[in-house]
């Protein structure tokens, strides 16, 4: 038993599933984003993982009278954090 989970872990393939389950989440909130522009017709544009994004880099959207950036994250055991904590500059947690 122990053989088949080490084979699973060494299997390349396995990375690249768990990196899209991963992404899943995202990637579904994104799209109903993404509808939900498209039906009220006033989306302008996207765009995904923006390097000059900065700290919001995930995903962006655009209308329009608005732009709307995202930065996704999730746990299983999440646990507090504040709006310092998020706009803070550095990766320190706020005081």
């Amino acid at each position: 038993m122990s053989d088949k989970k080490s084979k699973i872990k060494e299997e390349p393939a396995w990375g690249e599933r768990n990196a899209v389950t991963g992404y899943y989440p995202q990637y579904r909130v994104s799209a109903g984003l993404i509808i939900r522009g498209l039906r009220a017709e006033n989306l302008r544009w996207v765009a995904v993982a923006d390097p000059q994004a900065q700290r919001v880099d995930d995903f962006q959207i655009a209308t329009d009278n608005r732009l709307d950036a995202y930065h996704f994250k999730w746990s299983r055991y999440p646990g507090n954090f504040t709006f310092n904590d998020l706009v803070k500059g550095d990766d320190s947690p706020a005081d």
